[in-house]
């Protein structure tokens, strides 16, 4: 009697499902430990390891299971319900890892700017502030529709947008147009005419936008991210590629973080790319572009 009962709770699915998952999370332990161990020996370990471990162990379960119940070893019942098991394990392997990443404020990436989180959904997501570190902002400005609306959007919070760029008259500008076998004026004509089109917009519409200038005197002091920060709580990072003006940034890749404010912000990405913005913003206190002069010496 007592063995019959054994056997009926061991037929049980549920019963079945749990012990897939229990000898399943052996298995990752037993991955997990083996690479811990293969680490104290200088062998390369990291997260991507374990993460495609864990990948190729849950395929393999698959095949298994797929292959003993299509040889009738094992029926469609125990099939399933082992299946059902390892995905709940498989589902908290993979929870934890991405928790990890939320943590410390990652939660998107992108292989490229131009195929995901563009810089025209960059401006029509922003409604409170808009903060950018970049060359010449003309990503930005090409979008005038958008881009006016955004700035409104921010004016009506009672911000004002900051753009923090590299000045039209800046050598490193002349150096990489030359590299990328341009005219030594090319790059420095793109930002001038986004410049021209922001005085207009500051001038004729009295829109709130600050615009303040990099020390850039050659390619070496050019900040190699590319930053924009949405509403106080969104950033998106890239970085410039200066010995390759191809693609001018748009295929390089670009990764998403968050401010938690539930939690200490300084242990994330977001607090450090926004604190980089601000000390870059501080230290071009000197360098404030001035709209009036602008257009008054561009007109001669």
């Amino acid at each position: 009697m007592q063995f019959n009962s054994i056997q009926e709770t061991l037929n049980n699915p549920i019963t079945q499902s749990v012990i897939a998952a229990f000898i399943y999370a052996i298995i990752i332990f037993m991955a997990k430990v083996f690479f811990k161990y293969i680490k104290a020996f200088g062998k390369v370990f990291n997260q991507k390891s374990l993460f495609t471990t864990g990948i190729v162990l849950f395929t393999i379960y698959i095949f298994l299971i797929a292959l003993l119940f299509l040889k009738n070893t094992i029926s469609a019942e125990v099939s399933l319900s082992s299946l059902f098991g390892v995905s709940i394990v498989h589902i908290i392997f993979l929870y934890r890892y991405i928790y990890k990443l939320r943590k410390i404020g990652i939660i998107g990436s992108d292989l490229h700017i131009k195929g995901g989180f563009s810089y025209l959904q960059k401006i029509k997501a922003s409604k409170t502030n808009f903060q950018f570190l970049g060359v010449g902002a003309r990503k930005l400005t090409i979008n005038n529709s958008e881009f006016e609306k955004m700035i409104e959007r921010v004016n009506k919070n009672g911000k004002r947008v900051q753009l923090l760029l590299c000045h039209p008259n800046s050598e490193a500008l002349r150096f990489l147009a030359l590299r990328a076998h341009k005219s030594p004026d090319d790059y420095s004509h793109k930002v001038n005419s986004s410049l021209e089109y922001l005085a207009k917009l500051v001038l004729e519409k009295d829109y709130g936008i600050d615009i303040r200038f990099y020390h850039s005197n050659n390619v070496h002091d050019m900040p190699i991210f590319r930053i924009v920060i949405i509403n106080s709580s969104y950033c998106l990072v890239s970085y410039t590629q200066f010995n390759d003006s191809s693609h001018e940034g748009e295929l390089m890749p670009q990764i998403h973080f968050f401010r938690n404010t539930t939690e200490d912000t300084s242990n994330s990405f977001y607090f450090a790319f926004s604190t980089h913005f601000e000390r870059l913003w501080k230290k071009s206190e000197d360098n404030i572009w001035n709209p009036q002069d602008f257009l008054i010496k561009n007109k001669k």
